[in-house]
């Protein structure tokens, strides 16, 4: 954790990106997660909320993954 540290402060934009990636990376299994617990509520109203958030949690994540860095935007 020291070396992945001090490596954050020396170079903060490989850092930013590994960050980003990170997020990205949770934002996709979070969204798998809720579309897992969709089929296990049992009010029609819940899965749909579940769903929806389910995916756009994987697109956001999936997003995120692919411009890790505002500046490759350009």
């Amino acid at each position: 954790m020291i070396v992945a540290g001090f490596l954050a402060i020396v170079v903060p934009p490989l850092a930013g990106i590994a960050v980003a990636v990170f997020v990205g990376w949770l934002l996709v299994f979070s969204g798998a997660a809720h579309l897992v617990f969709a089929w296990h509520t049992r009010t029609t109203g819940g899965i749909i909320w579940e769903v929806l958030l389910g995916l756009a949690y994987i697109i956001v994540g999936f997003y995120i993954l692919r411009y890790p860095s505002p500046a490759w935007h350009r």
